[in-house]
């Protein structure tokens, strides 16, 4: 079963490569938005681990 923590973890993975796909696609402002939102999660998910 998926701890809170774990579950940030994912969604911030997802948010980094869904930030890197828009970077390559020339949306820089959006791809860099969402890579820091997802670094943010990845941090915080880590963080609370249990």
């Amino acid at each position: 079963m998926l701890t809170p923590g774990t579950a940030l973890w994912i969604v911030g993975v997802g948010l980094v490569i869904g930030g890197l796909v828009s970077v390559l696609r020339y949306r820089i402002a959006l791809g860099a938005g969402l890579m820091v939102a997802g670094l943010t999660l990845g941090l915080v998910g880590t963080v609370t681990l249990d």
